[in-house]
């Protein structure tokens, strides 16, 4: 099955190494250039128990199109959502070690909560792309995804794990639904883009 087609059915896809690890580390190293210690910084916004989200100063490697332009990245997102996108947010996630599982929930609520087929029948209008700066692993932990949730109806049962090593990456319909694993007691955490 093609990249756009697991996306459509699924409401996400994860591409691996689609990304070169030592830009990915370039990346983190600028991340905690900006952010030496995330957890006391006043910046930060609350997300969740031990999760923040930063708004990153576009510099060094945050600023090349290696990261906002990924050819392979940027077809599968024209794929989605047409020609004429716009990045519209660009922060930063830290979940920190020992953060508590979240909640399933999708970003934003539906935009025609009214019409019953309307997230059956609309397009995706927008995407989250999760470019982890850490390999995910099950130590580490990643963002469970509910498969189809993008869809009206849904079950907490079909889920999927995005683990992907540095250089991998993963689109999310906006709509769909998911919640962060509760994440190890270790000291590197997870962040992603």
């Amino acid at each position: 099955m093609e990249a756009a087609d697991r996306f459509e059915k699924d409401g996400f896809v994860v591409l691996e190494r689609v990304f070169d690890p030592a830009f990915i580390d370039a990346l983190r190293a600028e991340y905690v250039r900006q952010f030496p210690n995330i957890a006391r910084d006043a910046t930060a916004y609350v997300v969740g128990d031990r999760r923040l989200q930063v708004a990153v100063q576009l510099t060094g490697p945050f600023l090349s199109p290696d990261l906002y332009a990924n050819p392979t990245v940027l077809a599968l997102t024209k794929a989605a959502l047409g020609d004429d996108i716009l990045i519209d947010n660009f922060s930063l996630v830290s979940a920190l070690p020992g953060a508590a599982a979240q909640h399933a929930h999708a970003d934003h609520p539906d935009l025609f909560p009214e019409h019953i087929f309307s997230r059956a029948v609309i397009r995706p209008y927008a995407l989250n792309v999760a470019i982890p700066l850490i390999d995910l692993t099950p130590k580490t932990g990643t963002t469970k995804l509910f498969t189809g949730s993008q869809n009206r109806y849904w079950s907490d049962e079909l889920f999927a794990l995005p683990y992907t090593a540095r250089g991998g990456c993963y689109l999310a319909d906006y709509r769909l639904r998911h919640s962060e694993q509760k994440t190890a007691a270790r000291p590197s955490g997870r962040s992603s883009i």
